[in-house]
């Protein structure tokens, strides 16, 4: 696959990935200490999860995994997930409407490149989603 191709099938246990990332975010916020109405920022590459070079492997369905998992386990600890989006959308983040309004966070309009797909995900799957601009967290 080219860097321009997106997953036409998905040669990984999702099930196993949406436990591992289960786990994990349990993990992290035990050990951040994260409390109620706080903000779990994530970014990650569906493409590296399935064990290929970044941006080589898009998956849509990996994207639903490890969505899936994190929003359940940020919910059980009333927290906020945000997703955080690629540089090619400057790393915007993605998040309830709810907690961009309670933090004060400006919302930004974009169009996803071809490979934004992890984006229209998120906004799909969020109960009321919206995009925010906040500072780049990485550059």
């Amino acid at each position: 696959m080219s860097a321009t191709d997106i997953a036409k099938s998905v040669d990984v246990d999702l099930d196993l990935v949406q436990e591992q990332a289960a786990s994990v975010a349990e993990e992290l916020i035990a050990a951040a200490k994260m409390k109620e109405g706080q903000i779990l920022v994530v970014g990650c590459s569906s493409s590296e999860i399935a064990a290929h070079a970044i941006g080589c492997y898009s998956s849509k369905e990996v994207g639903e995994a490890v969505f899936n998992a994190l929003y359940k386990v940020t919910r059980k600890h009333g927290l906020y997930l945000a997703a955080q989006c690629c540089e090619h959308l400057n790393r915007a983040i993605i998040i309830e409407e709810e907690a961009a309004l309670k933090y004060g966070l400006e919302m930004v309009n974009v169009k996803p490149p071809v490979k934004g797909r992890r984006l229209l995900l998120h906004r799909r799957s969020f109960e009321k989603p919206g995009v925010r601009g906040i500072i780049s967290l990485c550059d």
